[in-house]
């Protein structure tokens, strides 16, 4: 004879034994194996999840892209004379800028898209930290661009090769 059981949406079929203890120790031993093969299912599908939202974000900019498009500023007087993040004193009259990834000595041209002029300046610091701005340019380079008044601008960043 045989006895069908249903235990978490899966089908055991059990031999019916004539002693109902060794028939009770076979449906628990089956249980068991059901749930940790349930659970193991449901923990693998739940990391393929987590791997797919994860991989679902919003993508930066990528770095084989030759250009960005996004909001410059420039630093403010104050920060004249501090250590940037290469390293070196600021220095306020240099053509140089801050980027979030570009290494430290890459040269980019920053062109004004609404005007058309174009500066080219040397990466020396980490920034801009403000969402949607994505290059901070000395106040030399800001004169350059005719940014100063306005404050940011919206611009093409290029590496130089």
């Amino acid at each position: 004879m045989i006895e069908k059981v249903g235990i978490e949406g899966y089908l055991l079929i059990i031999p019916v034994c004539a002693f109902s203890k060794l028939r009770g120790a076979i449906t628990s031993y089956e249980k068991d194996t059901v749930r940790l093969k349930y659970t193991f299912k449901w923990s693998l599908c739940l990391a393929g999840l987590v791997g797919l939202i994860g991989c679902a974000s919003q993508p930066g900019p990528t770095p084989h892209r030759d250009y960005e498009i996004g909001l410059a500023s420039y630093y403010a007087d104050r920060f004249h004379g501090r250590r940037t993040a290469s390293g070196e004193c600021y220095d306020r009259s240099a053509l140089t800028a801050a980027h979030r990834r570009l290494p430290f000595g890459a040269r980019v041209e920053v062109t004004r898209l609404d005007s058309g002029q174009t500066v080219r300046v040397r990466i020396n610091d980490r920034g801009p930290f403000v969402k949607g701005r994505i290059i901070d340019l000395s106040r030399t380079a800001a004169r350059k661009l005719d940014m100063l008044q306005k404050g940011v601008v919206k611009v093409r960043v290029v590496p130089i090769e």
